[in-house]
């Protein structure tokens, strides 16, 4: 079982839909996802746009397994950048295959190969194997605040600036 991993174009976005769809269904539950094809037109609208979106895939005997979703934010130390990572996540059945750690092992690489310092994510706090995972790796974890602005506050703040 090697696992092998890939920096995702166009021609996997069917690959990258099916892999977030399975992650929201893990995290929301069968019926609270927005779906396989407005996830697949998502995916495309995300490589149509440029949006500075990249997906990684983890592939294990040819079956799509895991995917880590992130983006190059700049200015960061000394300008160099960061990678922020906003998803990963492995399916069911290849949990604790080395797919994971594969993917972040990945997003390493193309940090150090792109001069970007650093990679950053977040959990939430009652998601305690994900903290497992992240320790295990060596992740440092810091000390901040995540805020968040959504809803009404987002259309509120909207109207501020119309």
């Amino acid at each position: 079982m090697n696992i092998t991993t890939r920096l995702a174009d166009l021609d996997d976005v069917d690959a990258i839909a099916r892999l977030i769809d399975a992650m929201d269904i893990h995290y929301h539950g069968l019926g609270n996802t927005a779906g396989l094809e407005a996830t697949r037109r998502m995916v495309a609208r995300t490589f149509a746009d440029r949006e500075g979106t990249r997906f990684f895939i983890a592939t294990r005997d040819g079956d799509d397994i895991g995917i880590a979703c992130c983006a190059v934010v700049h200015p960061g130390t000394r300008l160099t950048g960061m990678v922020f990572l906003k998803d990963l996540f492995v399916a069911a059945e290849a949990r604790n295959s080395g797919a994971g750690e594969a993917l972040i092992a990945a997003l390493a690489a193309h940090a150090r190969d792109n001069g970007y310092g650093r990679i950053e994510f977040y959990t939430d706090t009652t998601n305690t194997a994900a903290q497992r995972f992240y320790d295990r790796l060596g992740a440092a974890r810091l000390e901040k605040v995540v805020y968040r602005i959504d809803g009404a506050t987002l259309v509120d703040l909207q109207r501020r600036n119309r």
